[in-house]
């Protein structure tokens, strides 16, 4: 990414922070973060791929969904994925939509319900006693 003139750019650009901590609070528990890169206006994030054409679906799978709206929120600014494909070389830069960090918020408050469920001060279940049954 550093021969590239657009993303290096944004990446050294002169303001720019890195690996930035902060801690914010969502759905009544604080969350730990540390960005790769905080500019003037964004957050960029920087990821290796393989297959970079499939990285919409992995950025799904692997809930930076979830990464984006924790993040953005932690710090108000936009959030963006730089992608370099870890064979090709090829970059990408994706922009996070509305409908891809509302899907964020949503996990996000699943996972909060979850640990208060099985691990907060008011648990309610106990995660050594809880088995999911399915047929096959």
């Amino acid at each position: 990414m550093k021969d590239n003139e657009s993303l290096s750019s944004e990446i050294f650009s002169e303001n720019a922070q890195y690996e930035v901590p902060m801690i914010g609070e969502f759905f009544g528990v604080d969350f730990k973060g540390k960005a790769d890169i905080i500019t003037d206006d964004k957050i960029i994030d920087i990821k290796t791929s393989t297959g970079i054409g499939n990285f919409r679906s992995k950025a799904r799978m692997y809930n930076y969904d979830s990464q984006a709206f924790i993040y953005s929120s932690m710090f108000n600014k936009p959030f963006e994925f730089f992608v370099i494909d870890k064979d090709t070389l090829q970059m990408k830069r994706f922009t996070c939509s509305d409908e891809f960090l509302e899907r964020g918020r949503e996990k996000v408050e699943m996972a909060v319900n979850v640990w208060k469920r099985f691990f907060g001060p008011d648990a309610t279940d106990d995660v050594t006693q809880y088995v999911i049954n399915e047929i096959l």
